[in-house]
């Protein structure tokens, strides 16, 4: 064993343990969020709400991220020796692939807010595959041996996973901001609008917050623990983010008939002697002469099923023009 391999060593139950303590509580928060949102996928199923093509992105950016922290605690929890190195890989798959489709899912929002225009999806598609191919040359890195003093897998040169994050936080913030600019180029003060708004701004901050702690510690190299202690961390966040965001808002734009069913009722008219005294009364004022009760209840109940404007309207069949 060299003299870095045995510094490494003597440092590595600390820092390492340090870490599987931190990958098991951000795992115990992505169980807790994937298993108390999963109504919003029942109610897809049941057809309560649309089937969009997106929402597989969304769903299989849950699994896959749930895919890795299930392999994690298997890696960290596994009593007697195994292949780590194929156990390594598998956590870099599931977890890149993850990040990947949730970058993805900023890139949809993107083009959908741009219009779909060409060359918003050409540039968007080129920065996004550019990701794609840097996160495969990614997990090409790094090794996992059978550590028996901790009786676990250790893993060497995870200081090179540091080049795949910040290639993928230059790549977020370039389609954040495409996102964020076409908002604000074609913000018309509907409430959809703002929730974009709010969303995408929230969206870019908490993802550089995010990238930031895992590419410090790769440049800085402390050791293999350091190294690895934010990692996990990130890809939680990246994916609750991603798929909160993306949730929220097609909850926002497609409510189911219950959450319509709670829209303010029409005007109940205690008798038909009251209803005609109001009709009279218009008609002398305003000179027109207004439909019966039975036809304005009809027409209310139309609108009390979606009220909106023209622009949110608008806004919504651009947001799923995709």
């Amino acid at each position: 064993m060299s003299g870095t391999d045995a510094a490494a060593a003597v440092s590595l139950p600390t820092s390492v343990l340090a870490t599987v303590k931190l990958v098991h509580v951000f795992g115990g928060i992505y169980i807790w969020e994937f298993v108390t949102s999963l109504d919003f996928e029942v109610e897809v199923y049941m057809r309560k709400r649309p089937w969009r093509w997106s929402l597989l992105v969304y769903i299989a950016a849950r699994v896959l991220a749930l895919g890795a922290i299930i392999t994690e605690f298997f890696g960290f929890d596994y009593p007697s020796a195994f292949n780590c190195s194929a156990w390594y890989r598998a956590t870099l798959v599931f977890s890149f692939a993850a990040i990947m489709l949730s970058s993805l899912m900023i890139l949809l929002r993107g083009v959908a807010v741009w219009g779909r225009s060409i060359y918003v999806v050409v540039f968007s598609s080129s920065v996004w595959l550019g990701n794609v191919a840097v996160a495969i040359w990614t997990m090409s890195l790094g090794e996992a041996v059978w550590f028996p003093a901790l009786g676990t897998c250790a893993i060497t040169g995870a200081e090179k996973l540091r080049v795949g994050i910040l290639v993928d936080l230059f790549a977020d913030v370039i389609l954040l901001t495409i996102m964020l600019a076409g908002v604000m180029n074609k913000r018309n003060g509907t409430g959809l609008w703002r929730v974009l708004y709010i969303q995408g701004l929230s969206w870019f901050l908490i993802a550089v917050c995010s990238k930031v702690p895992p590419i410090v510690m790769g440049f800085l190299n402390i050791d293999v623990g350091w190294n690895l202690m934010f990692n996990t961390p990130h890809l939680i966040i990246i994916v609750i983010v991603a798929t909160r965001v993306y949730r929220e808002l097609f909850v926002y734009i497609t409510p189911t008939a219950a959450q319509r069913s709670r829209l303010p009722r029409p005007p109940q008219f205690q008798n038909a002697e009251a209803a005609m005294q109001i009709t009279v009364q218009k008609t002398v004022e305003f000179d027109v002469e207004l439909a019966p009760q039975s036809s304005s209840r009809h027409d209310y109940g139309n609108l009390s099923e979606q009220v909106i404007s023209r622009g949110e309207q608008e806004a919504k069949d651009m947001y799923f023009a995709l």
